[in-house]
């Protein structure tokens, strides 16, 4: 029997009588097997190596209380940790129990690789929260969480032989696992998870697989984003968003958030809560005709917000000319300096130019903002900063003053706008429109050109932000591409996607078909087509990348893609992948149609 300590008390599963003594030490009473309950699950709320706890976490953790769980299941990394200095480690152990003490629910815990990374880290863990792995039961629901630590990031025989044993004479009506390395990453974790081992992930997966009528979830952190996939009828999360630093975009499940599980006899529901900046309602879905010319890139240029936290849209409900207008979305408590930047692929020459000016809009409970101008050439520049207030603001910065040395107007690589807030709330949004730059005057060229209005129907952009991107001519049937330029040393999973609002309503197409062009430089690279519906991703088989301009045929209709998910897709990706983890070069995207049944 494996016995492990939490709050101080030691949760035995077998006998219900000592179970529920341990439950009562955890400052959590056990409950008939026909009552209802409710419980949290996070992971991933440890911040940087000072030591202090995230104000994202602080912002999880009262968002829980608020649903008022019975208790929560924790996944680990707690704290930064990796420190030889004991005194370090328990200082920071102190400021998690001091940030977890306003919770009234009691909470349970599994180490991950920042709380337990040598023989002294695990002596002071186990001191502070017993066992490294253990079972519970509650209501009708037995509770196990793994370790995936104390092995060097694997199970191990003896933890896997343990667990195999606790669906031996199971009577409990559900199962829920907890760990910290997921047996399916997604993202930054792969190859520092349980797919690194794959013959123990096999073999846990299989266990899962046998008792897939009572495995109601299997919840991992390590990777600090949300991801759900069902295998084999089992279902995963990976639930790595409660405070720490964000891994990937926010359209890709970068968002700090928890888990609430409702368990009501065999229903179990369990809802995504975010902790994020807000976004734009969705639409009713938009009927995609088929033979609609979905995109053919013939504007944009490539915006992303920082940090993470933030996230942008195209926005049709304001705008300060034509239709439409970028929001930027973000959360003040979170990262206190919104910024919006450009990335170019291919240096811009400001040299013509005597000053550019950018729209910005502020809703009217916003409060005032400073607005600072930044343009990179060599290196970053910073323009005098400029206040702004709730309406239309109009930020023109002068090029010519001295805040930009000359020798950096002909190379500029981006331009950025940060805001910092000055008595507004927490969570808010700023609209930017119209940017354009007025050139030095003479008889054959107009004073002002518009860069950037935002009319484009979808706003697409890239992950991670090593990818390069820039609007080309084409090769093809189109008038222009989307070319990235890709180099796999430096990001080894480049992504293009776009969210969908109004989502689109695919239930009469059959395949979406690309139009791409590779130029013919030796490499191994594949395609598929990910399409999102209400936070769950689904991705098409891959489709091998011909030398040339080629015709794609992604098919919607083959299986891999719910009918219920078919008629609400709210966003599109393409995931590029080579089998050469050092293979540069560039993919233009030209066209993207809708093929009929």
């Amino acid at each position: 029997m494996h016995l492990t300590r939490t709050w101080g008390g030691i949760l035995l599963f077998f006998a219900a009588n000592l179970r529920a003594a341990n439950l009562d030490a955890a400052g959590l009473t056990n409950i008939p097997s026909s009552e209802a309950f409710t419980f949290a699950v996070l992971g991933d709320n440890r911040g940087d190596d000072s030591g202090d706890q995230p104000p994202a976490f602080r912002q999880v953790l009262q968002a829980v209380d608020h649903a008022a769980p019975a208790f929560v299941l924790d996944s680990g990394d707690m704290i930064y940790g990796h420190t030889p200095d004991e005194a370090r480690v328990r200082d920071q152990w102190r400021r998690y129990r001091e940030a977890i003490m306003p919770l009234h629910a009691a909470m349970f815990h599994v180490p991950g690789n920042h709380d337990l990374w040598d023989e002294p880290s695990a002596r002071i863990y186990q001191e502070l929260w017993g066992k490294t792995y253990y079972a519970f039961d509650f209501g009708n629901s037995r509770f196990i969480g793994l370790d995936t630590e104390t092995a060097n990031g694997r199970l191990g025989e003896e933890q896997l032989r343990w667990l195999e044993q606790q669906f031996d004479f199971l009577t409990q009506t559900n199962v829920f696992v907890f760990l910290h390395r997921p047996l399916f990453p997604v993202d930054g974790g792969i190859g520092s998870s349980l797919d690194k081992f794959p013959a123990e992930r096999d073999r846990a997966h299989a266990l899962f697989v046998r008792n897939r009528k009572r495995i109601r979830g299997v919840f991992a952190g390590h990777e600090h984003l949300y991801n759900f996939q069902e295998r084999d009828g089992v279902r995963y999360y990976i639930s790595g968003g409660g405070g720490a630093p964000l891994y990937t975009a926010p359209e890709l499940g970068g968002f700090h958030h928890f888990l609430l599980v409702r368990v009501q006899g065999d229903q179990v529901e369990i809802t995504l809560n975010k902790i994020s900046a807000p976004v734009r309602a969705l639409q009713p879905p938009r009927r995609i005709a088929p033979g609609e010319s979905l995109e053919s890139w013939t504007q944009g240029l490539f915006w992303y917000a920082w940090d993470r936290t933030a996230n942008i849209e195209l926005t049709p409900d304001i705008a300060s000319a034509g239709r439409r207008a970028l929001r930027l979305n973000f959360d003040l408590a979170q990262y206190a300096w919104p910024v919006l930047a450009l990335s170019l692929a291919s240096p811009l020459n400001f040299t013509p130019f005597q000053a550019f000016s950018l729209d910005l809009y502020l809703p009217t409970n916003s409060g005032s903002f400073v607005v600072t101008p930044a343009i990179q050439g060599t290196t970053k520049h910073e323009a005098p900063p400029v206040h702004v207030n709730p309406g239309w603001n109009t930020i023109k910065t002068e090029l010519d003053a001295a805040w930009l040395p000359s020798a950096e107007r002909s190379n500029v690589t981006a331009v950025e706008w940060s805001l910092s807030g000055e008595g507004n709330s927490s969570q808010g949004y700023a609209v930017f429109d119209n940017l354009r730059a007025s050139r030095r005057r003479t008889n054959a060229e107009p004073a002002t050109e518009l860069l950037e209005s935002w009319e484009r129907p979808l706003l697409w952009r890239v992950f991670d932000e090593t990818v390069h991107a820039e609007i080309v001519p084409a090769k093809g049937l189109g008038e222009h591409g989307l070319r990235l330029h890709l180099n796999f040393a430096e990001g080894n999973q480049p992504v293009l996607f776009a969210r969908l609002n109004p989502p689109w309503d695919l239930s009469a197409v059959k395949a979406l078909v690309l139009l791409l062009d590779e130029p013919g430089v030796d490499a191994n690279l594949t395609i598929d087509l990910s399409l999102r519906a209400k936070e769950v991703d689904f991705t098409s088989p891959s489709v091998q990348i011909r030398r040339g301009t080629q015709q794609l045929r992604l098919d919607v209709t083959s299986g891999w893609l719910p009918q219920k998910a078919l008629a609400a897709v709210d966003q599109i990706g393409f995931n590029v992948r080579c089998n050469s983890t050092n293979w540069t070069g560039t993919l233009t995207f030209e066209r993207l149609d809708a093929a009929s049944r």
